[in-house]
């Protein structure tokens, strides 16, 4: 069956930050609406990284820039931790509304775009948990994964490290990325998660329950993943160094025809239904399916660069992709035309 096309003429605006004082990046991005926007990382720029003109106080560097609709804002969230107040550099960030954001920068961090809590879970859960990425249903229903097999769920008050030894635990397995999508059929969330060695081709492909980690085959995949984007029992995509594809997940196989769409890695995966998805990655790669083709950004509407780009957010007609520029962290702001 012939799917519906979905228009793939974007205009683009690129951005950057930093670039001095230190390599910035930035890792995550969240759009919230066309002008409530957030993304996360580390940014060090002329005036950071150094005492005040009294010598009082050092100038941390910025860890995320909001977009207000007009311009983007570089932002400093610091956190109390223990009693302290801290700088942390941002990894990921899942949002709901302006006031319900999520932050992960090693630990969770709760806020409303003002005020801030940081959750550290090692202590409550008793365990050395180092987290990346978020993912959730609710603030009552959220997941974060991470280096070292780290899985963690929040339920609105009760932290829980999520185990199972046969896949996860005792190992170098480092999880990248989580995404999550209702199973009208099973009437529950399906969430699923991809994760690999450092310096290796070996990969895993995780299914996450509250209480525990199902690894699924990856029949078909030769090499790492580190994003991952699906609608239940509609399309399932990994990305990472190739893109993969199922139908549906109990396929015996993932198809790998795609990796013929583009040279370069393509790490970062979002969409918003199986005709209407963003890929990025390196050399500044940016990919669009309309249901019918993909389409290249690369060279024509965006710079022809060896940018990495990190992640991704995409909603409406809004596309916001992050990464680095050399030194400097770096955003593509794309509108459907």
């Amino acid at each position: 069956q012939t799917m519906d096309t979905t228009s793939n003429n974007f205009t683009w605006q690129t951005y950057t930050f930093g670039g001095a004082n230190g390599s910035s990046v930035l890792n995550d991005v969240a759009i919230i609406n066309d002008s409530d926007i957030w993304a996360v990382g580390e940014i060090h720029t002329a005036e950071t990284d150094q005492w005040n003109a009294d010598s009082t106080k050092w100038i941390q560097p910025y860890n995320a820039v909001h977009w207000n609709g007009h311009k983007w804002e570089l932002k400093r969230i610091l956190v109390n931790f223990h009693g302290n107040t801290i700088f942390l550099p941002l990894e990921g960030i899942f949002a709901f509304s302006s006031t319900d954001i999520w932050l992960v920068g090693s630990l969770p961090i709760h806020g409303d775009g003002k005020n801030w809590q940081i959750y550290d879970v090692r202590k409550i859960t008793n365990s050395d948990l180092s987290l990346l990425k978020a993912w959730g249903s609710s603030s009552d229903n959220m997941y974060f994964i991470g280096r070292a097999g780290s899985i963690a769920h929040y339920d609105g008050s009760k932290w829980t490290k999520i185990e199972n030894p046969e896949v996860v635990n005792g190992t170098d397995l480092d999880i990248y990325d989580i995404w999550g999508d209702y199973d009208e059929k099973k009437g529950k969330y399906e969430i699923i998660a991809v994760g690999g060695y450092p310096n290796s081709n070996n990969r895993k492909i995780l299914k996450i329950s509250r209480d525990k980690v199902v690894e699924l085959p990856t029949n078909g995949i030769n090499w790492s993943l580190v994003g991952i984007w699906f609608k239940s029992n509609k399309c399932y995509y990994t990305a990472g160094d190739g893109i993969y594809y199922k139908h549906l997940l109990s396929d015996n196989n993932w198809d790998s025809s795609l990796e013929s769409i583009t040279k370069y890695y393509t790490g970062a995966i979002r969409g918003i239904s199986r005709n209407d998805i963003f890929l990025a990655g390196s050399y500044g790669e940016v990919l669009h399916f309309n249901g019918k083709a993909w389409r290249s950004y690369r060279g024509n509407a965006l710079p022809d660069e060896a940018n990495l780009m990190k992640g991704i957010s995409y909603k409406g007609d809004i596309v916001s992709i992050v990464g680095l520029d050399g030194r400097r962290g770096i955003i593509y702001m794309g509108k459907r035309n």
